[in-house]
Formats: C-alpha cells, structure tokens, sequence
C-alpha cells in the first residue's frame, strides 16, 4: 500500500457512521468554531487564496469561502467526500469561490508559490509522511503566506496500550506527537512558526459524545458486529484518554507559521 492508498483509507475511516456521528461534516475536534479561529489567527481575508489540505467533505472550505469571500481550493483523498464536497457547494451556490480535487497531500498538483494561505486542521497524524507533506505545502505557499495548522497531540512515551483501537484511531488518538515535535516538523519544511495554542478543551466534548455513542443501546449499527469485549476496550481507551488530558499528556494544539 503507497502512501496515497494508506491516507485514503484513513479518510474512509473519518467517513464511517461513527466518524459522521463523532465529528459530523468538519472532521475534527472543535468543529467550524475553531476553524474559525485558526483563520483569524492568519488574518484570512478576500484577497487570499487558500488551501485546504485534506478538505474532508468540504466544511471548513466551504465556511471560510462564505464568510471571508475568498477563492478556497480542497484537497483530499477521499473520492466520496469530495462528492459530497461537490455537491454541498453547488447547494449554497459558493461553486465560483471554492474547488475539490482529489489528490495526495505529499505530491501537490500546484506550481510553486500559487497559494497566500493554507489550513490543514486534524490530518497530519494521518500522512504517511509528514515531512513531505509539510514540505509540499510549503513550496505551494508564495512568501510571506501562512499555514493554520491544527492536530491532536499527546507524549508518545505515555501512550498506553488501550488507545490503539479502531475507535480510537478514529479520534486520532494515538497518531500525534508533541507540541514541540510540530514545532520542529513544520519549521523543518521551511516555514517559522509564529505562535502555538492549547486548545485541548475541545478533546472533552468528543470524548463525551463518544462514550455517550458507546452507552446506547443501538451502538453494533455504528461499529459492526461488535463483541461486547471490544466495546469495553474501547470504553476503557476512551477513559484512558481523559486522563491523559487531564495530566496534559494528550492534547489539541494549534500551530501559525509563515513563509520566510
């Protein structure tokens, strides 16, 4: 499986009944609020063109493209949420300000220096290679563009065992790697990074949504023929997760860099 092929069966993963139920169309903790933020913190504005990486089923595009009228460009790897991209754009007639093309985020279609901004929110954990990625989305940024990045953090030498469960994935729990270590990944690509922020409140509500999906009766319709074992691991990897919030050894950060 190439790195193109595993980044898509991650983003099919997001697409699944519990991932719609979990995150619903943004994919990522927090939702359209925290996208929000991440635009301010680069001063989106209409004269921009941005790039979302790993667009998902297009909400964030599609919001930013609406409130600050700027031309979006989506990219994911998922060919069913880009119908879905597609298709939501027609509805709220934002076709002349946004586009979704399906492509791999370590080997960009763009010539260098097409784009003034770039968001990618709750995705790198997933790449197969982070670097590569970062490093595309860096030579696509024109100087002095900015990338608003935002992903789920934890100490990998704290990670324990329960949290490597399919459901866990889904929250990409055990995929992350420390503030620090972003820091260093994105600057690695060429970019300075300008601020960082902690915003691990927004892991709570999809830990509580989670383990309210976990109690309810109607739960093996949304993770298969589950075995009553499997629903106890993964409700035991859910508390796991608190805990770990709680002693600040997983969280969700944001990250602002620039283009020298």
């Amino acid at each position: 499986m190439d790195k193109y092929s595993s980044l898509s069966c991650c983003a099919d993963l997001y697409a699944s009944p519990l991932g719609k139920l979990l995150l619903g169309n943004s994919w990522h903790p927090g939702g359209l609020a925290l996208t929000r933020a991440l635009a301010e913190s680069i001063n989106l504005s209409m004269e921009d063109r941005l790039l979302d990486v790993a667009c998902g089923r297009g909400a964030s595009a599609l919001m930013l493209a609406q409130v600050y009228k700027c031309q979006v460009v989506g990219i994911d790897a998922s060919t069913t949420a880009l119908e879905y991209a597609r298709k939501e754009a027609r509805r709220y007639r934002l076709d002349e300000f946004v586009t979704f093309r399906e492509g791999d985020a370590t080997r960009l279609a763009f010539p260098d220096c097409t784009f003034t901004a770039a968001i990618c929110e709750c995705a790198t954990t997933l790449f197969a290679d982070k670097r590569d990625a970062l490093s595309e989305t860096a030579r696509v940024l024109r100087r002095g563009g900015h990338l608003a990045l935002s992903d789920v953090t934890f100490a990998p030498h704290r990670l324990p065992r329960p949290l490597d469960l399919p459901l866990a994935r889904a929250l990409c729990l055990p995929l992350g790697m420390g503030p620090d270590a972003y820091v260093q990944l994105v600057e690695g690509s060429g970019l300075l990074v300008e601020k960082k922020i902690d915003f691990s409140s927004a892991l709570i509500g999809l830990l509580d949504k989670a383990e309210s999906l976990l109690g309810a009766a109607q739960i093996g319709l949304l993770v298969g023929q589950a075995e009553g074992d499997q629903l106890g691991q993964a409700a035991f990897a859910l508390q796991c997760a608190r805990q770990m919030i709680g002693r600040g050894d997983l969280g969700y950060w944001c990250f602002t860099a620039v283009k020298p």
